[in-house]
Parts: structure tokens; sequence; C-alpha cells
């Protein structure tokens, strides 16, 4: 659950947010939705996975798990926007048809 329903869901509403919420452009969908998007994504899983850790294991106290896991969010997160970031990025640019959420009509042709 942890690995694919929390990514999936936040990953979703972060993009949400940014197609309603934000204007009407390419580099705004770009880093609100692709790389911040992904790092608090990521986040988002790694805070949900310590929460089942504590919740449901009566074998790890909060301090273990924080101070085994918590400790490498901030190594975990920026490669995660980076890498997502450069993939969608050139996945919008060059093969937008492959991404389902982006319009290039939208965010590319005169208005």
């Amino acid at each position: 659950m942890t690995s694919a329903v929390v990514p999936v869901a936040a990953s979703y509403f972060i993009y949400r947010w940014a197609d309603e919420r934000l204007p009407d452009n390419f580099f705004v969908i770009l880093f609100v939705g692709c790389f911040f998007g992904s790092a608090l994504t990521a986040l988002a899983s790694g805070l949900s996975l310590m929460a089942v850790l504590w919740l449901g294991s009566t074998a790890y106290d909060f301090a273990r798990i924080s101070g085994e896991y918590f400790l490498f969010l901030p190594v975990i997160l920026p490669p995660e926007a980076v890498v997502n970031g450069m993939l969608l990025s050139s996945l919008m640019v060059f093969k937008p048809d492959w991404v389902q959420g982006f319009d290039y009509k939208r965010y590319f042709d005169d208005k």
C-alpha cells in the first residue's frame, strides 16, 4: 500500500491541484507537477511507510524508525525529483501523446 497507493494518490492530487489552481504554463506544470510533485510523492510514501511501521508493528519504536529511515529521506528526495522531472519533461516535449494528463495544445498553441 505504501509503495503503490500512496504515491499514485499523492501524485494525482498534486497534479490536479497544479492543473486547477496554477496558470496554463508549460514550466509551471513541469516544475510543480513533475519535479516538486515527485519529491512530495516520495516524501508521502516514506512518511506513510514510517507510520505503518510505527503503528502496525510492536518490534520497532518511533525513535528507531525515525533514526534509521527518516534521516535518509533528504537523500532520497532530490534524485527522485531530478530523474522523474527529466524523464517527464523529455516525454512532454518529444512524445506528448504518451503522457495522458498533458494537453499539448493547451500549453503550446497560440490562444
